[in-house]
């Protein structure tokens, strides 16, 4: 990235804006948020522009048609509540959005925190991100693209099949992304949120560092009361997500439950991985 244009006259006014693209959220939570940088006089970034993509449609804010926000530092902040679509459950992303304008040799930033739905209008997450930075008419942008180094674990639970991916949320990070999947041994059968029952094969619970635990969900086999499953349900009480540090490993941690015949049986082990900051097995 070239740090040297810093010139205010090589940007023109309201001319090529600078542009950020950060992934919010993941599975069926992940959306795309969209920065617009303009100079308006053409001296300094003064008006920022603001969406949210779900694939290839914006959202729209609830209410209207807009699929926009506009901050400028006469309005540094600005509540909204984005919508996917006209479904009876939308995807809603209720947000507050934060302009931080540039300073001399300390960057502008724009920052959202919110609350985030699934695709299904449900399972609510609380979310922080830094979406945008530059610095003059530099733009140093957030990178949330994930990278391929990863590790897996498999546990048999009698008939319970639990997989689990670890991997990397940003280039250069901890491994601090985990995917857990459940399945039934005998029928590979793929175990799902009872809402998500013909509409998705797989439905991997995912904890990193914006979601470290969930609690209280209930999965049901993919093909609901026609399923030939001998897993019944799983319920996990909790999973948690320890990301590592430098001198201390990471864990992934179950309270759970899954039924056959109707009875309740405790998911074993309660630890499902645990690593090092680089990736390998904990000692």
């Amino acid at each position: 990235m070239n740090k040297e244009l810093t010139n205010p006259r090589q940007i023109p006014p309201c001319k090529d804006p600078l542009i950020c693209h950060t992934v919010i959220g993941k599975g069926d939570h992940e959306i795309e948020a969209i920065v617009y940088l303009y100079s308006l006089g053409g001296y300094e970034i003064d008006l920022i522009k603001v969406q949210f993509r779900k694939k290839s449609s914006f959202m729209i804010v609830q209410g209207t048609s807009e699929t926009r926000v506009l901050l400028d530092q006469d309005k540094l902040e600005q509540d909204a509540c984005f919508v996917s679509g006209l479904r009876d459950c939308p995807q809603t992303f209720r947000v507050r959005i934060s302009y931080v304008p540039d300073v001399g040799k300390t960057s502008g930033k724009v920052f959202v925190q919110g609350i985030l739905t699934d695709h299904f209008g449900r399972s609510p997450q609380s979310l922080t991100y830094l979406i945008a930075e530059w610095i003059g008419f530099t733009p140093d942008c957030p990178n949330t693209a994930g990278i391929p180094k990863n590790i897996g674990r498999t546990h048999e639970c009698g008939p319970l099949k639990i997989s689990v991916d670890i991997h990397q949320n940003v280039p250069g990070g901890f491994l601090n992304v985990a995917e857990v999947f459940f399945s039934d041994l005998s029928t590979n059968t793929w175990m799902v949120r009872d809402y998500k029952q013909g509409s998705r094969n797989e439905d991997p619970l995912i904890l990193y560092n914006q979601n470290i635990e969930e609690n209280d969900v209930l999965l049901c086999p993919v093909n609901g009361i026609h399923s030939k499953s001998t897993v019944q349900q799983v319920w996990i009480k909790s999973i948690d997500l320890f990301i590592p540090q430098f001198h201390v490993c990471g864990k992934l941690c179950i309270d759970g439950m899954f039924m056959i015949n109707n009875i309740w049986h405790n998911i074993q082990p309660r630890i499902l991985a645990s690593w090092t900051h680089e990736g390998n097995e904990c000692p």
